[in-house]
């Protein structure tokens, strides 16, 4: 199945993940608010051009993978419904990637806004 055979039918599935996560998922809108929060300090720390870019990169990791994530964790949910090792296993592993992508924005935020 060929969902995509146009640039624009696959630009217009994606805004479908992104607003269903929006829509859904409640960490999506915690990372979201947390971001605007982030960029409405940085702006009145009047952060650099470089500084702005190293800080959109690290909020969009973040809420990309906590979508990676919801992907992975609806595959696994899709293929059973029953307790298995490497379902776990599956959605353990990309869960820790989200808080390691947490843990590694707070420092980028700590070095930006306490280390300034």
């Amino acid at each position: 199945m060929d969902c995509n055979k146009r640039w624009s039918d696959a630009v217009y599935h994606a805004w479908n993940g992104i607003w269903y996560c929006l829509r859904r998922q409640r960490h999506i809108r915690v990372g979201v608010l947390v971001s605007l929060v982030v960029m409405l300090a940085a702006w009145h720390c009047r952060f650099s051009r470089e500084e702005w870019a190293l800080l959109l990169l690290t909020m969009t990791v973040v809420l990309a993978l906590e979508m990676v994530n919801t992907a992975l964790e609806a595959v696994v949910d899709m293929v059973t419904l029953e307790y298995h090792q490497l379902a776990k296993l599956a959605k353990d592993v990309a869960a820790g990637a989200v808080l390691l992508s947490c843990l590694a924005a707070a420092g980028v935020g700590f070095c930006l806004f306490i280390l300034r």
